[in-house]
């Protein structure tokens, strides 16, 4: 039997739901099935996760794993299913999103024409399960998992970063790094993030480039309960502390620096004042976003400093 060459991580918590969707579009990628294993990572599942895999059974092809990680929080299920892999690459896609039929192909491809390539992400599109509300501008859609860098397959570099909803990295590269920060990344009710931006610095310091390709597509699900502009705030905060905790660590002093997030205010007193006075007022969501996310990174630096 050939070897597996990739393989694909779900971490859940229950969403069993969305999960169905999310090993269908898995199940019919254009990619032979015996190269690659799809590995299922239950984070404290209290709802029908565990029957769902089991209902495909045990000579599915590709193989499906469901593995339980009883440690709270992504980074923690994320490493579990990386510790339970087979495959030299490992890709990571959400449990409310759907791949396109030629997403594993897409990101192989990238490896296979560089071998100096360490990481490789996809575009991800947004799938709206109800009316798009209008406060969520072109700007804002990148803060519900969003992400285009454009029509060319291509190095990005830090502040630039792929999203974990659709990420790839060598395998023995990430656990040379360690795999995700267990200080950041989504636990419990503590929406942290930045975790693949900080994994990408590690990797470029291991001399691995990151690349992004837009044929690697991933459609990324926007549930209801996501569009409460409250929480999207309280997001925006734990963001904007996100990026602080991984400015500290590879000593990003531009972003350390108390100095720019005065001006990042100032910036932003100065936006909400034009878009008040013009009447634009669809943009204010976008200002009140960016003052809980500075407010959230100022927080944090404050923290790290004690």
């Amino acid at each position: 039997m050939a070897p597996i060459k990739i393989s694909v991580i779900i971490s859940t918590y229950n969403r069993c739901t969305y999960l169905r969707d999310t090993v269908e579009s898995l199940l019919t990628q254009g990619f032979p099935a015996d190269l690659f294993e799809i590995i299922i990572v239950d984070n404290n599942c209290t709802d029908g996760t565990k029957e769902l895999v089991n209902s495909y059974g045990k000579m599915s092809r590709p193989v499906i794993q469901y593995v339980q990680e009883k440690q709270p929080g992504l980074s923690h299920a994320r490493n579990r299913g990386v510790r339970q892999a087979q495959g030299p690459i490992v890709a990571f896609i959400d449990d409310d999103a759907v791949a396109d039929r030629g997403w594993l192909s897409a990101l192989l491809d990238v490896y296979e024409h560089d071998p100096a390539a360490g990481v490789v992400g996809g575009r991800i599109d947004l799938l709206w399960l109800t009316e798009k509300p209008v406060w969520v501008t072109r700007t804002l859609e990148m803060s519900f998992g969003a992400l285009d860098f454009g029509n060319t397959i291509q190095e990005i570099h830090y502040p630039h970063t792929p999203f974990g909803g659709n990420f790839s990295i060598s395998r023995q590269l990430f656990l040379d790094i360690g795999g995700f920060s267990s200080q950041l990344g989504r636990k419990a009710s503590r929406p942290f993030s930045h975790e693949e931006l900080l994994l990408c610095c590690l990797a470029a310091q291991h001399q691995k480039k990151i690349y992004f390709t837009p044929h690697a597509l991933v459609h990324h699900k926007v549930l209801p309960e996501r569009l409460n502009r409250r929480r999207y705030m309280r997001q925006a905060y734990y963001q904007g502390m996100s990026a602080a905790v991984v400015a500290a660590k590879i000593q990003d002093t531009e972003q350390i620096s108390a100095a720019g997030e005065l001006q990042q205010v100032l910036s932003i007193a100065k936006n909400m004042l034009y878009h008040i006075v013009s009447a634009q007022h669809i943009h204010l969501t976008e200002d009140v976003y960016m003052v809980s996310y500075t407010i959230g990174k100022l927080r944090q630096k404050m923290f790290l400093k004690k």
